[in-house]
């Protein structure tokens, strides 16, 4: 698999700061954050940035997950960071907080271990983690292809590289923006499928009991590809008793006109039970994925990641 070339090394001497991200204006390529909706409270917006390469047919797979909830006295915020590497997960880091009530509720701002380069424009530059000895590194890259479907939404398609424990990797990263209010906030899950010169993006609130409509988008080659109404469908799953309900570990996909159709399992997977009134809890579940997808006729094997959100 052919996957983007590590940074250059200008990018890492770039004059930036360790600082929240400034205002990035609702059509800046460099910086997807977000405009404001309507009114301050009752809003939520979430940002991930999930990045994948492979290393001796090995996967590294790094994912940083930012949300914040306004309520008119402040801001719930969530910041996740996993990581697996051989198909072994780690739950690298998570912390819940409150923050006062700000202009721009979107932006990633520093906290415990995390901290931030921005460079000209205030434009997200890398992410760092630093605390008790553990570090990592993610720096950004161009984009190389970008699709949105409604306003307040924004997938970015970037090379990228990821330094752990000294280790620089050269890969692909997804960087996903959107707002919504908090009454209209239902789970979504996603899916970045990778190979050689192909880019597959899905993204949709996920049933696994049923058939599910996803919006797709994708590049092949320099063609970007756009499938509204991809259907998904779960085609086996597994018992997780701490959520207790079953996750799916295996899809199949396919456009209306069967433009796009593929198969997709879970190779590992790191599932995280949440709170609520029961009798099934919220889940979150991170994979590693491998299958095919057919484009136009053509088959071509892809390996990615899939975020599987459930309320």
């Amino acid at each position: 698999m052919s996957m983007a070339r590590l940074l250059p090394a200008a990018l890492m001497v770039t004059v930036a700061c360790t600082a929240e991200p400034g205002n990035p204006g609702g059509a800046r390529v460099e910086d997807p954050a977000l405009a404001p909706l309507d009114s301050f409270a009752g809003n939520r917006y979430e940002r991930h940035l999930a990045f994948f390469a492979l290393e001796d047919e090995s996967p590294l797979v790094v994912a940083w997950s930012f949300s914040a909830s306004t309520r008119e006295e402040a801001v719930d915020r969530d910041a996740r960071i996993w990581l697996a590497r051989g198909g072994v997960w780690d739950a690298f880091f998570q912390s819940s907080w409150e923050t006062p009530p700000v202009r721009a509720p979107w932006r990633i701002i520093p906290h415990e271990g995390i901290r931030i380069v921005v460079a000209e424009r205030d434009a997200l530059t890398a992410l760092l983690y630093r605390s008790a000895g553990r570090e990592l590194e993610m720096w950004l890259g161009e984009a190389v292809a970008g699709w949105s479907s409604r306003p307040g939404e924004l997938v970015q398609v970037r090379g990228a590289s990821t330094i752990v424990s000294e280790n620089a990797l050269a890969g692909t990263l997804v960087d996903i923006s959107f707002a919504r209010q908090a009454s209209d906030a239902m789970p979504e899950s996603w899916a970045l499928l990778v190979s050689e010169d192909i880019h597959v993006f899905l993204r949709g609130p996920f049933d696994a009991a049923a058939d599910s409509t996803f919006q797709g988008w994708g590049m092949l080659r320099a063609r970007n590809f756009d499938w509204p109404g991809v259907t998904v469908t779960a085609t086996r799953s597994r018992a997780f008793e701490p959520a207790r309900r079953d996750v799916p570990v295996a899809w199949r996909f396919q456009s209306p006109d069967a433009d796009l159709t593929g198969r997709i399992e879970a190779m590992s997977t790191h599932m995280e039970a949440g709170e609520g009134p029961g009798p099934q809890l919220p889940l979150i579940a991170i994979s590693e994925v491998e299958g095919s997808i057919t484009i136009e006729t053509v088959a071509y094997p892809v390996r990615g990641i899939l975020y599987h959100r459930a309320p």
